[in-house]
């Protein structure tokens, strides 16, 4: 009896063990079956509403450069490319750092139609006509970006010697059909063709990828006096062959590429300016070469004249002597700019080219030496005109550190 009871006691202890372990297991998986439906709720969670620490808080390209707008406004000075390399730019950056000066206009693409440093892009035309005068492209905007330099892309639009020989059809051409130039050796791509807006487009954008903060279209037009000799000449009026006034086919045409020019832009957060002929406010346009004032301005976000005292005939703007007389022609010149611009909404902004050369070729008696000081009276004139900003053209980009800026 005793032995039959040790028996029950055994199996009854086994059997609560058994239960015991069971009811254990069961707790243990009831609870890993609560912790893992409690992560995954805190995963999903998770992967719903937090946001990355990389997410990307606009939709604009980063180019990798940093270098805002100048506070002040820009105040520049045009620097051919193969200067902006080595010691030469060197010299460049010392004499920005030591002045007022804020910026550099380098060549893109010069008016040759060489592409003068290498760009990010898959057109096979750029890439055949780049030179690379410049090698490294990002290490020239590294180099300003550490001097906080503001770097504006020179790119001539519409004047070539290299596209028009590469592909006729793209030009405008003599009787005989052989491309034609103008009497200084110049020859142009076609404005009212949309394939070389697309071309230029390319280049602006693989200049804006690289880290240039302003976009600047030169050339940004007809040929000078195309209205005299269109009618001798072979080419292609593409859309605009439904206009009986030619004048304003051109203009069409000129303000209709600035336009697509800047939509090419949009994701990449640079400025668009523009060069045009001073004389063209004058007379509100010039047909000829397609250039009217408010309507490139409307496009653009600054407006750049090219005031340049040695390129208006005398009496112009009232001024017996215009080289010989810089503040005044500035002066008179912003004069009527402003009534242009004030009319214009949202009103982008005038950063006028002024003269920073000799015009020697305007022949003995006829030109003035432009020291420091002459130069400095353009700037005057701007000022109290109320500009702000202001670029220096010289062609060999050798400037004075004696200007008053």
């Amino acid at each position: 009896m005793l032995e039959r009871s040790k028996m029950l006691m055994k199996t009854v202890n086994r059997i609560m063990r058994v239960l015991l372990l069971g009811i254990f297991v069961l707790l243990f998986q009831s609870v890993r079956a609560e912790e893992e439906v409690t992560q995954k709720l805190t995963l999903r969670t998770s992967s719903l509403l937090k946001v990355p620490v990389n997410f990307p808080t606009t939709s604009s390209y980063d180019s990798g450069i940093s270098i805002p707008y100048p506070k002040e406004g820009v105040k520049g000075i045009y620097v051919q490319a193969f200067r902006a390399k080595g010691e030469e730019l060197d010299r460049i950056v010392h004499y920005v750092d030591k002045t007022d000066i804020n910026a550099v206009v380098v060549d893109v693409r010069d008016g040759y139609g060489k592409i003068t440093m290498p760009l990010e892009t898959n057109n096979q035309t750029i890439q055949n006509n780049t030179v690379n005068e410049i090698t490294d492209t990002k290490q020239l905007l590294k180099t300003l970006e550490k001097h906080q330099i503001y770097p504006i892309a020179r790119i001539v639009s519409f004047g070539d010697h290299l596209v028009p020989y590469q592909n006729p059809d793209l030009t405008f051409r003599t009787q005989l059909g052989t491309v034609w130039e103008n009497d200084e050796g110049e020859s142009f791509l076609n404005p009212f063709l949309k394939e070389n807006w697309e071309y230029i487009a390319e280049i602006a954008v693989g200049a804006a990828k690289a880290g240039f903060k302003d976009i600047q279209l030169d050339y940004v037009r007809f040929p000078l006096g195309f209205e005299l000799i269109e009618k001798y000449l072979d080419y292609d009026l593409g859309d605009y062959s439904h206009y009986t006034d030619m004048d304003e086919a051109r203009i069409a045409a000129v303000t209709d590429f600035v336009e697509y020019v800047r939509t090419k832009l949009k994701p990449y957060d640079v400025h668009l300016s523009a060069d045009i002929l001073a004389h063209a406010i004058t007379a509100s346009k010039i047909g000829g070469i397609g250039q009217k004032f408010t309507d490139i301005a409307e496009h653009v976000d600054v407006i750049s004249p090219m005031i340049f005292p040695s390129h208006w005939v005398n009496y112009a703007l009232g001024v017996k002597d215009p080289d010989k007389d810089p503040y005044e022609i500035v002066k008179r010149y912003m004069v009527i700019e402003k009534g242009y611009i004030k009319t214009l909404n949202p009103s982008p902004i005038s950063r006028p080219w002024i003269q920073a050369f000799t015009a020697d070729f305007l022949g003995e008696g006829n030109y003035q030496l432009y020291t420091a000081d002459i130069i400095s009276k353009e700037i005057q004139a701007l000022k109290e005109a109320g500009v702000t900003e202001y670029l220096l053209w010289n062609a060999a980009s050798q400037y004075s550190s004696e200007i008053n800026f």
